[in-house]
C-alpha cells in the first residue's frame, strides 16, 4: 500500500513539474517576449515622432535661408555690383537693413551673414567667418550641425541665383539647442550626436564608436534607439533608463511567477488533500476488512478444532473396535463378516487420512496468511 501512495506521489510531482514548465514555457516567456517587443517599437514610435519633429525644424532652416537669399530686390543690387553700376560700400548700405529686416522673421535665428565675391555684404549675429567663406565653394544649398559652446547650431549655406548663376551666398546659423530642450519632456532623453574622428559625440561628450540608423540596442542599463538625420552623418538618439522602460514588464515578471507559485502550491495542496482522505479512506477500509477476515481466520479455526474432535474421535473409535473384532477379542467371526468388516476398516482409516490431509491444508493456509 505505501508502495504504491509512494508512485502515486511521485507521478503527480511530476505531473505538476510538466505542468510548471509548459506554464513557464508556454505561456511567461512568450508574453514576456510580447510585452517587450510592444515597449520597444511603442518607444521607437516615439523617438520617430520626435524625429520628425527635428528633421521639420531643418527643412524650416533651409527654407528661411532660401527664402533670405530670394530677396528680389537685394539680388537685382547684387548684379549691379557685379555690373559695375554700384560700388560695394553702395549695396553693403542698400542691404543692410534689409537684409536685418528679412532675417528677423527667421524663428531661432543665430546669425546670417551675405558674402559676395569674397566681401561681407551685411550681416546679423556673430557667424563663423571660416565656415561662412568656405560657403563660397557650394552651388546648392547645404545644410549641417555642430556643437558650439554647449549649443547646437544648424548651419544652412544658400546660394544666391541670378536666373542660374550663383552669384552670391547666404551662410544662416540657427539655434537648435531650444527644440531640443522642448522634445526632452518626460523619461525619454534626446540627443544629437555627430561624428567626429570616426566617432559619433554629443553636446555633452558622451561618444559612440557606430551608430547605425533605425537601430534600436541596450547595455544592460539604458537603452537607446538611434536615428540618421535627413541626409547628414548627424544622429538623433533617444536613450531611456531600462528600470524605466521595463517597469510594467518587471511588475509582471514578479507578479506572474508569484500567481503561478500560489496556484501551484495550490494545486498541490488540494490534490495532496485528496489524496490523503482517500488514503485514510482505503486504509480503513483495508482495516475493517483485515477484521473480518481474521473473525473469519477464527471461526476456521474453532471449525477446524470441532473437526478435529467430532470427526477423529468417533472415527478413531470405530476403527479401534472393527480391529478388536477382527483379531477375534469380542469372539469368532465367519469369513464374510470378517470381510465387511475389513472393508469398514480400510474405508474408515481412508476417511481418518482425508480429514487429516484437510486439516493439514487449512492448518497451512492459516500460518501462510499469519507470514503474509
Amino acid at each position: 500500500m505505501n508502495k504504491l501512495l509512494n508512485i502515486f506521489r511521485l507521478s503527480l510531482l511530476l505531473s505538476l513539474l510538466i505542468i510548471l514548465f509548459a506554464i513557464l514555457f508556454g505561456i511567461y516567456l512568450p508574453m514576456k517576449n510580447e510585452l517587450t517587443k510592444e515597449v520597444h517599437e511603442s518607444f521607437s514610435n516615439n523617438a520617430k515622432l520626435s524625429e520628425k519633429t527635428v528633421e521639420s525644424f531643418l527643412e524650416r532652416c533651409i527654407e528661411g535661408a532660401e527664402s533670405l537669399s530670394s530677396r528680389t530686390m537685394i539680388r537685382k543690387m547684387i548684379v549691379e555690383y557685379l555690373g559695375g553700376n554700384i560700388t560695394l560700400k553702395e549695396l553693403q548700405e542698400y542691404t543692410a537693413p534689409k537684409y536685418l529686416d528679412g532675417a528677423s522673421t527667421l524663428r531661432n535665428l543665430k546669425s546670417a551673414i551675405r558674402i559676395v565675391s569674397g566681401n561681407i555684404i551685411a550681416s546679423v549675429g556673430n557667424s563663423n567667418m571660416e565656415k561662412a567663406i568656405s560657403c563660397e565653394d557650394v552651388s546648392e544649398t547645404t545644410l549641417d550641425i555642430e556643437f558650439e559652446n554647449q549649443s547646437i547650431v544648424v548651419n544652412v549655406c544658400s546660394p544666391i541665383r541670378e536666373n542660374t548663376t550663383v552669384i552670391g551666398h547666404d551662410f544662416v546659423s540657427f539655434d537648435m539647442t531650444k527644440l531640443l530642450d522642448e522634445i526632452n519632456i518626460g523619461n525619454i532623453v534626446y540627443e544629437i550626436y555627430i561624428a567626429t574622428n570616426s566617432k559619433y559625440i554629443s553636446s555633452k561628450g558622451k561618444i559612440f564608436d557606430v551608430l547605425k540608423d533605425d537601430t534600436l540596442d541596450s547595455d544592460g542599463k539604458i537603452t537607446w534607439y538611434t536615428m540618421m538625420i535627413g541626409d547628414t552623418d548627424t544622429f538623433l538618439v533617444a536613450s531611456v533608463p531600462n528600470n524605466i522602460i521595463y517597469t510594467h514588464i518587471k511588475k509582471l515578471s514578479l507578479l506572474i511567477p508569484i500567481i503561478i507559485a500560489v496556484t501551484f502550491l495550490a494545486v498541490i495542496l488540494l490534490m495532496y488533500y485528496v489524496i490523503l482522505t482517500n488514503a485514510r479512506k482505503m486504509i480503513k477500509t483495508i482495516e475493517q476488512d483485515n477484521i473480518k477476515i481474521k473473525e473469519l481466520e477464527r471461526l476456521k479455526s474453532e471449525f477446524l478444532a470441532t473437526m478435529s474432535h467430532e470427526l477423529r474421535t468417533p472415527l478413531n473409535s470405530i476403527i479401534g473396535f472393527v480391529s478388536m473384532i477382527l483379531q477375534g477379542i469380542a469372539g469368532d467371526i465367519n469369513e464374510e463378516q470378517r470381510k465387511q468388516l475389513s472393508m469398514v476398516h480400510s474405508s474408515s482409516i481412508h476417511l481418518l487420512n482425508l480429514i487429516n490431509d484437510i486439516l493439514d491444508i487449512s492448518k497451512i493456509e492459516s500460518w501462510e496468511n499469519e507470514f503474509f
